[in-house]
């Protein structure tokens, strides 16, 4: 950022970072120097809405999801955000907004992947399982062909060799979950790989 003329893909990057790095304040900021400059794309308010779900405002994260998706209807990223915060009883009306976006001719593949991923979860919430199980395989396939098209694939020997590393670390019978110097006063640290429970601890 220090070696160039700053331009707003910059800045959107550098929110980005902020977010990703969970530091919702400083991305907050940044995004709102970009508004400045009055770009007020998808892409800007796709960050405005999760600084606004981080910080605890549901309102305002649901207008900056609305306006992404109302300047790009098919942004898969958004609605997958937007199927989060939603009200249980708006939850049919999105997944079955996201079904008939995902056959939009302009659609991307990775907007499709995600629309079906939005309808999924929706459908999930309102125990329509069914449906719930066709948007995520339909996803999955879609993964699959962009995995495919890009030359990646599943190695089962290099994850198998990975875990049995990690596996190695630890002696066999080491009681790890009693601490030897027990207070109650020392604060618990709960460490885990993402989506194993940290942000609701």
């Amino acid at each position: 950022m220090a070696k160039k003329q700053v331009d707003a893909k910059d800045l959107l990057g550098l929110a980005d970072l902020y977010l990703m790095a969970r530091k919702p304040r400083d991305a907050k900021e940044t995004i709102q120097k970009v508004f400045d400059r009055r770009l007020d794309n998808a892409e800007a308010n796709l960050i405005a809405g999760k600084c606004a779900r981080l910080e605890g405002d549901y309102k305002t994260a649901r207008a900056h999801f609305k306006a992404a998706i109302n300047h790009r209807p098919t942004f898969g990223d958004a609605w997958n955000v937007l199927s989060e915060i939603t009200e249980n009883s708006e939850l049919a009306a999105l997944a079955n907004q996201c079904v008939k976006l995902e056959k939009d001719m302009h659609c991307s593949d990775k907007d499709q992947t995600m629309l079906a991923f939005a309808a999924g979860r929706a459908y999930e919430k309102i125990e329509h399982y069914s449906d719930a199980f066709k948007a995520f395989d339909r996803a999955k396939r879609i993964q699959k062909k962009i995995m495919i098209e890009h030359g990646a694939k599943y190695q089962h020997s290099e994850i198998e060799d990975e875990y049995n590393q990690i596996i190695g670390y630890y002696p066999v019978g080491g009681n790890f979950a009693i601490s030897k110097n027990i207070s109650l006063q020392r604060p618990i640290f709960i460490v885990g790989m993402p989506r194993s429970g940290t942000t609701l601890i």
